[in-house]
């Protein structure tokens, strides 16, 4: 939890980290006016967030593609990658974390598919980049 105080104003700021990437209430000392606005960090998108130390990523696979991508549907919700792999015996699996780790510059081990091994929408585990190098990365890479 990150608190600011403000000196000309009586409110502090509290951050917690909710299912959005960042959320905040302003409480009004001595006062009962409370506002809970969401994702005050813009710059953060919501296929991303953040648990302990670690990066989760939010991804829909589509194997059998002629070429290795990433790129976003309209709402941004979820990162898409397209891979050459076969969804078969691992291989699409294996792809994506040799392909994110060539453009996040990790090591394979730093990098794993934490939920929907059998599945085309992947929950994949990032370790030991910061929050805004894995943003810069990927949106470099976007196609």
């Amino acid at each position: 939890m990150y608190v600011y105080k403000y000196s000309t104003y009586s409110f502090y700021i509290l951050l917690y980290e909710y299912k959005v990437p960042c959320a905040c209430r302003l409480l009004m000392v001595n006062k009962s006016v409370t506002l809970l606005a969401k994702n005050v960090i813009e710059s953060i998108p919501s296929y991303i967030k953040k648990k302990d130390e670690n990066i989760l990523i939010n991804l829909r696979v589509k194997p059998n593609a002629k070429n290795t991508s990433i790129y976003f549907n309209s709402d941004k919700e979820v990162l898409n990658i397209s891979i050459q792999e076969q969804p078969v015996n691992n291989q699409s699996n294996v792809a994506i974390i040799s392909y994110f780790s060539d453009i996040l510059n990790l090591k394979k081990r730093d990098i794993s598919i934490v939920s929907g091994l059998k599945s085309r929408d992947k929950v994949l585990m990032v370790s030991n980049i910061s929050l805004d190098d894995l943003n810069n990365k990927i949106t470099e890479n976007v196609e």
